[in-house]
Parts: C-alpha cells; sequence; structure tokens
C-alpha cells in the first residue's frame, strides 16, 4: 500500500521509489545522477586516505600509479583500436579497486599536484601535453565512430585524463585576482552539477535539427 502512495498528483511516482533513490537503493533516471553515490562513497573515505598519504613517500607510489594507469586508462584506450580492426580486445585482470579504481586514482593524481610533483615542468610543456591529449581524445572517439565501434569517451580514457590533469595543473598555478571568481565557481560547483544535465536536455531538443558538431 505504501509503494502505490501517490505524490502531487502524478500516478507514475511514488514515495517507496523517491526513498529508493534518495537512500541510494535504486538509480535515478536522471543520466548524471550516477556520480552521486561514486563521489559519496570516495568521500567516506578520503580522511583515512589523506591521512595515509601524509605519511607515503611519494617515490614509493610511481610505479603503483604507473601500473594502475596503464591497466585502468591505457587499455581501454587500445581496445578501440584493437575492435576497429578486428583484432580481439585485451583484458584488464588485475583488481584495482582497492585503489579507488578510476576515480579514486582521480583523487591521488590530486595529492602528486598538491605536493608539486609536476612543479618542474613548464606551463607551455603541460599546454602542449594537453592539447594533444586532446587532439587524441577527439581523433579516438572519431575513429571508434568510423569503423563502427560502439564506444563514447569516458572517465577511463587515458588522453582524457591527461588532458582533465593538464587544466588542473594550470589552474592551480593560475592567479584568480582577489579570488572571488574561483571561490564563487567553488561555492556553486554542486549546484552547477545538479542542473547542468536538465538545462543541457532542454538545449539538445532546441538544437537537435543541427549538426552534431553544432551540438
Amino acid at each position: 500500500m505504501f509503494s502505490t502512495l501517490v505524490f502531487m498528483g502524478r500516478p507514475d511516482i511514488n514515495i517507496l521509489d523517491i526513498l529508493k533513490s534518495l537512500l541510494f537503493f535504486k538509480q535515478t533516471a536522471m543520466s548524471h545522477m550516477w556520480y552521486m553515490p561514486v563521489i559519496i562513497g570516495i568521500y567516506l573515505f578520503i580522511p583515512f586516505i589523506a591521512n595515509a598519504l601524509n605519511h607515503t613517500e611519494i617515490r614509493s607510489m610511481y610505479i603503483p600509479l604507473m601500473i594502475a594507469f596503464i591497466y585502468l586508462f591505457v587499455v581501454p584506450v587500445i581496445n578501440v583500436y584493437l575492435a576497429a580492426n578486428g583484432i580481439e580486445n585485451i583484458s584488464s585482470l588485475p583488481d584495482l579497486s582497492f585503489s579507488g579504481g578510476v576515480y579514486g586514482f582521480c583523487i591521488l593524481l590530486g595529492d602528486l599536484v598538491r605536493r608539486g610533483v609536476f612543479d618542474k615542468i613548464p606551463s607551455y610543456n603541460i599546454m602542449l601535453i594537453g592539447a594533444l591529449s586532446y587532439v587524441l581524445t577527439v581523433y579516438t572517439q572519431n575513429y571508434s565512430a568510423i569503423h563502427g565501434v560502439d564506444y563514447t569517451v569516458w572517465y577511463n580514457s587515458a588522453t582524457l585524463i591527461i588532458v582533465a590533469l593538464s587544466i588542473f595543473i594550470l589552474l592551480s598555478r593560475t592567479t584568480f585576482g582577489s579570488g572571488k571568481i574561483a571561490a564563487s565557481i567553488s561555492v556553486n560547483a554542486f549546484g552547477i552539477f545538479l542542473i547542468h544535465n536538465p538545462i543541457n536536455l532542454i538545449l539538445m531538443k532546441l538544437i537537435s535539427p543541427f549538426s552534431r558538431v553544432f551540438r
């Protein structure tokens, strides 16, 4: 009986489904909300991870991170080209979930930036690396489409994470005057996340007749 309660006159919405979604027992229909359980799961353990990292020598992290990078990020990109050429994909068999997987790896990269690991690399080199990685990311997506491979660039793309890291490093080196702009974006970031997809869906309906490039 509880599950059939009508919410605001909408017979297609019931309280039980809403509660399941709020408690993360059920995925919502909004495509961008997959991120919420992911970020909550990460945030629960960030204090413990931060404490461990503060007592960890940076050099001891290089080899594990390199291994994780290959299996988590490089292999998926290689498989796109293998599939496009009719070659059997290779598998990433090591279970790297204890490292936090793709998203945990990004946290660790952020810690390396905080510790100044990339400080000796000139900004123009970072810009060049980021630009080349962006071109490769777009090329990979187009290559997959041309060869009929069902692939959408995701967070496990080696070239995409290099682009993101490059932007993050460059922004960390930028002085934003009084800091009001950066602070405002930071304060409103979660709200921007919540509404960006609904706005995007509305805009897509308005411009859907136009080319994919324009979209």
